[in-house]
């Protein structure tokens, strides 16, 4: 029978010969023992799943960096989703570990979802190398939406994400309204409650449950984004490399506010779990607006076409 996590109505058990105590006395799993089941959904990809438009998240985890002090975000988790919300792949990370790194999770207090025991390979996390191997397959071909997707491509290797075409939530004129703070770039959290009508990242950040949110975003509005960001392309190179350099220690309690304008602590409250996207229920308001863009559409990209820069680039819409 497999091991379940504790919660409020269940109890963990383990065989005797299955543990250990560690160099400060406590109890452990011996290596290669099995502890938790990993919570990912979906760690081994369904390539049959995939869809010419997919959306994915990210949820980090941190090493320091001990010749700085400094910390370095990586991911902690990965989630890709198809068009109607299916789950094509998720899975937690594992890093090896480096001479001048310490591997780091965020205080879980902050609720960011990924946490010690996932990104152990005993618990069903997988090595970076297979995970950045396994996105790469699968976003290669496809139009990839997240949101403040820059942050999400920034921690894998530049070849993840070299040549795929890209839509982001975060930066469509007409959500841009509903952005707080200095940068003026929206939450998805505050996304999904003022357009989705959902409240999500309320006690703990999921995943698939952002990707999920990211793709409604998008199929919402999503003739507008194909006449604004069609020819958005990720194009990487070694600068791509993320620094992602956070003083973690310097947070007080658990009030972290943005860590790039992207991850925030959630409020106390009930959280709406999003359930899959069926082909036949796209959301009423992409309906109502569908016919009006698309009718736009051509005069947008003859526009577009018409103005180009010296350079030969379309210039961008503001």
């Amino acid at each position: 029978m497999a091991h379940q996590q504790p919660t409020a109505r269940n109890v963990l058990l383990a065989k005797a010969e299955d543990l250990q105590r560690d160099a400060n006395g406590h109890w452990e799993y011996k290596a290669g023992t099995r502890g938790y089941p990993t919570r990912a959904v979906q760690p081994t990809p369904r390539f049959d799943l995939i869809t010419p438009i997919i959306a994915l998240d990210g949820e980090f985890q941190l090493a320091k960096v001990e010749s700085t002090g400094k910390h370095i975000q990586r991911i902690g988790r990965i989630s890709i989703v198809n068009y109607f919300g299916h789950v094509i792949f998720d899975a937690f990370v594992h890093y090896p570990d480096e001479d001048g790194f310490t591997k780091k999770l965020p205080p879980r207090c902050l609720g960011l979802g990924v946490y010690k025991q996932d990104v152990q390979l005993r618990n069903g996390a997988l090595p970076i190398h297979q995970v950045e191997q396994i996105v790469r397959a699968i976003s290669k071909d496809c139009v990839n939406v997240g949101h403040a997707f820059k942050n999400d491509i920034a921690v894998f290797h530049p070849f993840v994400f070299d040549g795929v075409k890209k839509r982001d939530t975060q930066m469509l004129p007409e959500y841009r309204q509903y952005a707080t703070g200095s940068r003026r770039l929206p939450k998805l959290s505050v996304l999904a409650k003022e357009i989705l009508n959902v409240v999500i990242q309320g006690v703990e950040h999921s995943s698939v449950e952002d990707a999920q949110a990211t793709m409604l975003l998008y199929r919402h509005r999503e003739a507008e984004f194909e006449v604004l960001q069609s020819q958005d392309v990720h194009y990487a190179s070694l600068g791509d490399l993320d620094e992602g350099f956070v003083d973690w220690e310097d947070v007080e309690g658990c009030d972290l506010g943005d860590l790039e304008n992207q991850v925030e602590a959630g409020e106390e409250c009930e959280v709406w779990v999003l359930p899959p996207i069926r082909e036949a229920e796209v959301a009423k308001a992409y309906h109502e607006n569908a016919t009006f863009w698309k009718a736009k559409s051509s005069a947008l990209k003859e526009s577009l076409a018409a103005d180009k820069c010296k350079n030969g680039t379309l210039r961008r819409l503001s």
